[in-house]
């Protein structure tokens, strides 16, 4: 008997289902969801493998057909949460994507505003090279400018990485600026409350003495 796997990794939860049984009416299905482990997908995957075969009494090597699903890219195009990316393209068409058909979510919406595309332009580059519509070569892709231009990406990252850093300084330059103007303040609330008893203590003090001189 072959039993059929199929697992959809979801942002939350990981679901697992295993049905076995080469006939209708002798089917047994079992499902069990798990927690899904985004820094590495497929421990969630083989903890709830092996979670539903031992709950099922069912060994490895009778399953013979595994279906595997994910919205885990799905999840990161919408959220924008992807890594940065670049685009190398050929040359002259680096604003197709972003052209598209012309197709709008709102036909007749003049004001609809279009979505960033998920590169840039200025992370969209052209290389030399052009296939026509039936696959032949019309232009053999320069790998030269490939090269270059990975090289190029190579240098708009570490400035990238420059740029970040001096934000980052420049971020902790006024957190601290900041930090040491509260700090001030609240030394001079410090000092205008301990004046402020002092003067309360010294009236105090003189008003006792006043009185005493009277009875005397």
């Amino acid at each position: 008997m072959t039993a059929r796997l199929a697992v959809d990794i979801g942002g939350t939860f990981t679901d697992v289902v295993l049905e076995r049984g080469d006939q209708p009416h002798a089917m047994t299905a079992h499902a069990i969801k798990v927690l899904t482990t985004p820094d590495a997908p497929e421990r969630g995957v083989i903890e709830g493998v092996r979670a539903i075969l031992a709950e099922a009494k069912c060994p490895p090597s009778e399953v013979g057909l595994v279906v595997h699903g994910t919205t885990l890219a799905t999840n990161a195009l919408i959220e924008r949460k992807g890594a940065r990316t670049a685009l190398l393209t050929t040359a002259g068409f680096r604003d197709s994507l972003e052209i598209a058909w012309e197709h709008r979510f709102e036909q007749y919406d003049i004001y609809m505003e279009r979505p960033d595309p998920l590169v840039s332009r200025d992370l969209r580059f052209g290389v030399p090279e052009r296939v026509a519509a039936d696959g032949a070569v019309l232009m053999a892709l320069d790998e030269t400018a490939v090269r270059d231009q990975m090289r190029g990406l190579d240098e708009i990252e570490s400035r990238t990485q420059t740029d970040i850093k001096k934000a980052y300084d420049a971020i902790d330059q006024v957190l601290n600026v900041r930090q040491q103007a509260k700090f001030r303040v609240f030394e001079e609330m410090m000092e205008r409350r301990k004046l402020e008893l002092v003067t309360r203590a010294r009236q105090a003090n003189r008003a006792r003495q006043q009185q005493q001189q009277r009875y005397n």
